[in-house]
């Protein structure tokens, strides 16, 4: 198993999409991880599920034409003063536990963002617990969720699993978080890197192909975004 960081030049909104899709696609063992260059000015994006009139009606007018649907769930995230990163790590279990993950997920990258230095609190969320376990059907998972010393939720993330891996797209908010990309960067590295108990990083240039140009036109196309 490899740990990769993946490397691109800017993109657009549809093309951060189709990136990660691209990369959840991709076979083998390996974990890939990409913070998001972006290209087109401030966008949105949305999760999976949502309807888009409720989503419409919820953004700015100059976003609402440089939005697209994730294929992971949650609300809708507006991009450009953000850290946007995802990461596509194969999945051990034969069955899928998204609330499990996603505690492993964020209690690693909160640990990172402690050991950089960064101001955040790990809080359990008892209002997100789910009953039962795969695992161990006698303790049950809550969400952890990453929050800043003034109470606001400075991670928020969502996850998608396809044969045997899983793609997650989380987005860091916090006061100059552009000017804090650096720390942010390496406390999400060192924060996954914990959690898959695994090297170091290791870059990997990826350039666009036929099937990423082919997702791209799904994720801008009116019939995706308007799906539900």
């Amino acid at each position: 198993m490899r740990l990769l960081r993946v490397e691109t030049e800017p993109l657009d909104v549809w093309g951060q999409m189709a990136l990660d899709e691209w990369m959840l696609d991709r076979g083998g063992e390996d974990v890939w991880l990409r913070f998001h260059e972006w290209a087109g000015g401030p966008a949105a994006s949305f999760g999976y599920p949502r309807r888009w009139r409720d989503v419409e009606r919820e953004l700015e007018p100059h976003l609402r034409a440089n939005c697209a649907r994730r294929a992971t769930g949650g609300g809708v995230v507006r991009h450009g003063a953000d850290v946007t990163f995802s990461c596509v790590v194969p999945y051990p279990y034969s069955a899928w536990n998204p609330m499990a993950t996603l505690r492993v997920l964020h209690e690693a990258i909160g640990r990172g963002f402690q050991t950089a230095g960064l101001d955040v609190c790990l809080y359990a969320n008892p209002a997100k617990r789910i009953p039962g376990s795969i695992t161990n059907k006698y303790r049950q998972p809550v969400a952890i969720e990453l929050i800043g010393l003034d109470g606001r939720e400075m991670l928020r993330g969502g996850l998608r699993f396809r044969r045997g891996r899983f793609l997650y797209q989380g987005s860091v908010s916090m006061d100059d978080a552009h000017g804090h990309a650096a720390e942010i960067r390496g406390a999400v590295e060192g924060g996954l890197e914990m959690a898959i108990r695994r090297g170091e990083w290791v870059g990997w240039p990826w350039r666009a192909d036929a099937e990423f140009a082919r997702l791209r036109e799904k994720y801008r196309s009116a019939a995706w975004r308007e799906r539900f």
